[in-house]
């Protein structure tokens, strides 16, 4: 099992655990900082409150709303954990229902308070959609089952016709409303509200799988269609409401390498000018000016997630990426991240330079890699290099040179010169998903990092090292030498610390040419080398925090005022004050402790059903103040001094 496999499984085994209470109310807060964010999987804008937008997230705080057309965003409450994949607002822009992997989500009071709906607990909801007209009426698919409700959702009829509903769009001729479904088994239409449907007629030998509907918002007579049938893309563009279809030159379209299809998955109309037309393929938007005969990519690439949903407003086009949302007003030419507000990324890695004030580096699912000057109330988003969405993203600074930065990509290894700026790739090594980096403190330029393999041969290098600051790299170790991760390096001796097999502590004191086991049942999820007192380490072993004093050779637990239920994932030394240590916990948040890991009470008050995720840093130029990374509400810092 790999740490990133091992990672989701500690995370999944903890959500039931109820949280510690061992904090007074008069203890300070931990603060959500960002960056600012979120794996945003659905659109929804009011019909009859245009600037309203809501964001329906995979991951995290389920649902954000915005009243200012995506300028700033508020989380909805009740909606945290939720995983949303749709979300609809009726015609009166009274009633908002979201489709969830939990159930099915109904407000009516502008999502300040939700409900689940009665017997829509599960299975996973994947869609809904509400009437142009008739605000009571909405349609959705339950576990591949479409069905449709006149009474606002409180009961839902299956459908007769069409199975596994995706999209649905409207087209309404003055009081006549037609509505196509688009489905695993092509396309359906019905004129009476979705009472009846018949299929309708394409131009394949067997139903298509049907994965974008867009009806022009003029003339709702021209419909487009993004289909896929039998592993090839096609684009069909309708002048007669679906009774005849053209197929669409696909002229500036990516074109898939061999045996892989790039699907049409959105297709827009803009609502000011009909005859550009947006189409999301592999995650990317491209447009076409002349309602779909010729298609270009936007003149600005926006990097950093794929694209999800789409929605066109009179003021813009908005869509749902993995990082956010993005807002174009000048139909499609450029685009603006709007995220202010959305505290919703999870972290996947943290570090922190020396420099007055210092700089705090975060990475993220999805979202990229962040830095900020000032404890997170402005943050720069960093790169040119598609980083991939990493469970564990390690990052690493050097402490003498702060403009130097490590991270992990595509199976190499990437480093900056510039702080962050631009990133170049390194070294690169097949079949190692790098999940830990880390630089000798006594010479920075000696870096280590390691991985996991899930290829099936037996030399796969999984640990790696570079003696002139990642210039070059050499391989010190391989998938066969059973090194599950490297823990860290003593700041005193540069002895190199590691785990096999997630029970065994290893040590070199040869840069990791040669290793000797130290504890053979130690189960180090997490571990921390005094920067004060030569010797002393420290390992989260189980519910516990275990203290070496003699370089690992002998180890003492200790685990007095932690909870008993969880695992301590995080450990963080204290830059000034040797007794001083905190320690994180998957759900109840970070502990501290003041006679060097003996006894521990509760450091802050923790957001309830927050769960700690990565990253657990004091700040060197304040050790009042502490960051930990979290799944969902990106940095929470912990400000101790009162201010």
């Amino acid at each position: 099992m790999s740490f990133r496999h091992l990672t989701i499984c500690l995370l999944l085994a903890v959500l039931p655990l109820s949280r510690s209470r061992l904090a007074a109310d008069e203890l300070p807060a931990w603060t959500p900082i960002g960056p600012y964010g979120g794996n945003v999987q659905a659109l929804a804008v009011s019909p009859a409150l245009p600037n309203w937008v809501l964001a329906g997230l995979q991951q995290g705080y389920g649902i954000f709303k915005s009243t200012d057309r995506s300028t700033r965003w508020g989380a909805s409450t009740g909606t945290f954990g939720r995983s949303v994949l749709d979300l609809a607002i009726d015609a009166k822009g009274k009633a908002i229902y979201a489709a969830t992997h939990q159930g099915f989500l109904k407000s009516t009071d502008g999502g300040a308070r939700w409900i689940t709906l009665e017997g829509a607990t599960a299975p996973t909801y994947t869609f809904v959609a509400t009437h142009p007209s008739k605000a009571a009426v909405l349609f959705g698919d339950r576990g591949g089952e479409f069905w449709r409700s006149t009474n606002g959702g409180v009961t839902r009829t299956l459908a007769e016709g069409p199975l596994g509903v995706t999209k649905i769009a409207f087209a309404t001729t003055g009081r006549r409303t037609v509505m196509f479904a688009g489905s695993g088994n092509g396309l359906w239409k019905s004129g009476d509200d979705g009472r009846t449907w018949t299929t309708v007629s394409l131009p394949f030998p067997s139903p298509p799988n049907v994965e974008a509907i867009a009806v022009d918002p003029v003339d709702p007579r021209i419909l487009y269609l993004g289909l896929k049938h039998d592993n090839q893309r096609a684009l069909f563009k309708s002048l007669n409401g679906g009774a005849t279809w053209r197929r669409l030159s696909q002229n500036g379209l990516p074109v898939a390498p061999p045996g892989v299809v790039l699907p049409v998955t959105e297709l827009a109309v803009d609502r000011t000018k009909p005859a550009i037309v947006y189409a999301v393929v592999g995650g990317e938007i491209f447009r076409s000016v002349n309602r779909g005969r010729d298609w270009s990519r936007p003149v600005r690439r926006f990097r950093g997630g794929s694209v999800n949903d789409l929605e066109t407003t009179e003021y813009g086009v908005l869509a749902a990426t993995s990082a956010g949302v993005l807002l174009s007003a000048d139909r499609g030419l450029t685009w603006q991240l709007r995220t202010a507000g959305m505290s919703a990324t999870s972290i996947a890695g943290m570090d922190i330079d020396h420099q007055e004030p210092a700089r705090l580096y975060a990475s993220t699912l999805f979202a990229g890699i962040f830095k900020t000057a000032n404890q997170g109330r402005s943050w720069l988003r960093l790169g040119d290099v598609a980083l991939p969405p990493n469970l564990n993203q390690p990052l690493a600074v050097d402490p003498d040179d702060p403009n130097i930065v490590y991270t992990t990509a595509d199976e190499a290894i990437v480093r900056s010169t510039n702080g962050g700026r631009r990133w170049t790739s390194e070294a690169h090594f097949s079949c190692v998903d790098f999940t830990r980096i880390a630089l000798d403190p006594r010479e920075p330029s000696h870096v280590f990092a390691s991985g996991q393999t899930s290829c099936p041969y037996p030399n796969v290098c999984t640990l790696v090292l570079s003696r002139d600051a990642g210039e070059t790299w050499g391989c010190q170790g391989f998938s066969g030498d059973q090194i599950t991760s490297l823990l860290g390096i003593d700041p005193f001796t540069s002895a190199v610390y590691a785990t096999a097999r997630f029970t065994d502590l290893l040590r070199s004191t040869d840069d990791g040419a040669t290793w000797t086991l130290l504890h053979d049942g130690l189960s180090a999820f997490s571990f921390a080398a005094s920067p004060l007192v030569e010797g002393t380490l420290w390992a989260g072993q189980g519910h516990a925090v275990a203290r070496s004093r003699d370089g690992g050779q002998t180890w003492k637990a200790f685990s007095a005022g932690l909870p008993s239920g969880e695992l301590v994932v995080g450990l963080a030394p204290d830059p000034d004050d040797p007794a001083t240590l905190y320690a994180a916990t998957q759900q109840s948040g970070v502990f501290k402790s003041t006679d060097s890991g003996e006894t521990w009470s509760l450091a802050g008050l923790w957001p309830s059903g927050v769960p700690y995720w990565l990253g657990l840093l004091v700040d060197p130029g304040n050790p009042e103040v502490v960051y930990a990374g979290t799944f969902g509400l990106g940095v929470l810092r912990l400000d101790q001094s009162g201010n």
